[in-house]
């Protein structure tokens, strides 16, 4: 197969650290990125970007509409977390589960 043609058969996935989804939203940017969570899959490189930078975007959106000190920085956690998400290829060796 060539190699233009296998590049097109590859999928992709957004990936973030695990996540305390209550009111401390604690993350560990550390966790193996094979316990990361698949957040979505795409069919391309530049859509799963696109759709990691509208992330960031409504994250970034999100704070700014922060009514209170509280929820800011809950929210600044959140876009902080955010950044963090990276688009792999889905057959990325670091996605593969050692357990």
């Amino acid at each position: 197969m060539k190699p233009t043609i296998a590049a097109a058969l590859v999928s992709w996935f957004i990936v973030a650290p695990p996540i305390d989804t209550g009111w401390s939203a604690q993350f560990d940017p550390d966790t193996p990125v094979s316990r990361w969570l698949v957040v979505n899959s795409y069919d391309s490189a530049a859509d799963c970007d696109f759709a990691r930078v509208g992330r960031i975007f409504t994250a970034m959106d999100a704070l700014d509409r922060s009514p209170d000190q509280i929820r800011r920085e809950r929210r600044h956690k959140l876009l902080i977390w955010a950044y963090l998400w990276e688009c792999d290829a889905r057959d990325d060796p670091r996605l593969r589960r050692g357990d």
